[in-house]
């Protein structure tokens, strides 16, 4: 939901990784931690992983006052813009 209380339509592996996001105690998620979780059975999800945070930032940010912030390729983030 967006600070208005409207719905913000995401993809289900979108959805997934918020969740994640929002579940951890430091909303820090390692780039290995996503991709075993979101993507099992692929043994290098690593562009996968690197377009779904591409498609999902604009969404954030434009909705709450969040961002996603990545550590080189080692962790993304969710923190306050």
């Amino acid at each position: 939901m967006t600070q208005r209380g409207e719905r913000i339509r995401l993809t289900p592996m979108q959805h997934s990784l918020l969740e994640m996001f929002m579940t951890n105690d430091t909303h820090t998620l390692s780039k290995q931690d996503i991709c075993e979780r979101l993507w099992p059975k692929k043994p290098d999800a690593s562009d996968t992983l690197y377009t779904l945070i591409r498609r999902i930032k604009p969404i954030v940010e434009a909705n709450s006052r969040l961002k996603i912030e990545s550590d080189r390729g080692r962790s993304y983030s969710l923190r306050l813009k």
